[in-house]
């Protein structure tokens, strides 16, 4: 039996990998993984250590694929109640931020890959929606340069260039502008 262990992956003692499973075709891996309840959560908000476990809950989580198999952690993670926030938070999980459905790297993989790709190839590649991989480099285009403000702007223009398919080049050409 091989040595190697994939848990270095995932941040060993925060979490602990409950199971895997594969689907028949081997093109998708489901790993459930849990809280290390040895550890106190902390407050995904403020980072503070919360000693009351409010609820359990689960979210399924993409990741970065292994080669051409789709990796999905099934997480299981738990409420808390954070004493200077005053609310219930979700514990702080340093492989994925609260509430996103994509772990860090794989979405620091988007952000990477649309430096050179379109949205949409990046969307097929990944197999995800456009508006998840828009979304996710927009978050890190904006933490890097800011929000785009628009105050004071009075007339927004977009210059555009478009190729018609071949064939209407015919026709725009011999149409006079």
């Amino acid at each position: 039996m091989s040595k190697m262990s994939i848990t270095q992956y995932f941040f060993p003692g925060q979490v602990k990998i409950m199971e895997q499973s594969f689907s028949p075709d081997f093109r998708q891996v489901t790993i459930s993984i849990r809280s290390n309840l040895r550890f106190t959560p902390r407050c995904s908000e403020c980072g503070s250590k919360a000693h009351v476990s409010h609820d359990t809950t689960k979210r399924l989580v993409r990741d970065l694929n292994l080669a051409a198999t789709m990796v999905w952690l099934n997480l299981f993670y738990r409420k808390v109640y954070c004493p200077f926030c005053k609310k219930v938070r979700v514990e702080r999980q340093e492989f994925v931020e609260p509430y996103t459905r994509v772990t860090k790297r794989l979405a620091h993989y988007i952000h990477e890959l649309c430096k050179t790709m379109t949205v949409k190839d990046v969307a097929e590649h990944l197999d995800l929606d456009w508006k998840t991989v828009k979304n996710i480099d927009k978050a890190f285009l904006e933490e890097e340069f800011g929000k785009t403000e628009y105050t004071g702007v009075r007339l927004l223009v977009i210059d555009e260039i478009a190729i018609p398919p071949k064939g209407e080049c015919d026709i725009i050409n011999k149409t006079h502008f």
